[in-house]
């Protein structure tokens, strides 16, 4: 038989959610109103830092930069009540991702709005090895799609002429 009292703590990945998941990790909260909520993703954006200390969540860690020890002291922290925020910009590792040339070369000709036959035409390469570099660029920033990898890059500064408002 299941236990059915609340949990004094409960770590969710919004991610697991495709569309909107830090407003259904919300809804969740809203409905667990006596539990602390964390977040724990696998690929920390600054967007996201921001989002989730303004819905209130009491916790948001980034598990690239978890140890066993780590997750303990958060728990810990969590359990007595306290806010916990583990993320890249908290550890020596730098949470800018690492870019070729190339790479910040197409973020900038998709800032710009172009299809991958034209970025291909542009930069001298098949439309083939751009939609590799567009999955490596994704995957490196964290974003959901290329519209996202922009918002990203924009907000780290990675690309020139573009700005965000925070």
């Amino acid at each position: 038989m299941l236990d059915t009292t609340e949990p004094d703590v409960v770590l969710v990945n919004p991610r697991l959610w495709p569309a909107s998941g830090l407003h259904r990790a919300a809804a969740l909260a809203s409905r667990l109103v006596t539990v602390d909520l964390g977040i724990i993703v696998d690929a920390a954006t600054p967007s996201e830092l921001r989002r989730t200390k303004l819905l209130r969540f009491a916790a948001y860690i980034d598990k690239r930069h978890l140890s066993a020890r780590g997750l303990n002291d958060i728990l810990t922290a969590l359990f007595a009540r306290e806010t916990k925020f583990l993320t890249a910009m908290s550890t020596d590792r730098p949470l800018v991702p690492e870019l070729s040339g190339r790479e910040l070369d197409l973020l900038e000709l998709l800032a710009s709005g172009l299809e991958s036959r034209e970025i291909a035409r542009r930069l001298r390469i098949g439309e083939r090895t751009i939609k590799m570099l567009i999955g490596n660029v994704l995957r490196r920033l964290g974003a959901e799609n290329r519209a996202h990898a922009v918002a990203i890059a924009c907000e780290l500064e990675l690309i020139s002429g573009w700005e965000i408002d925070a």
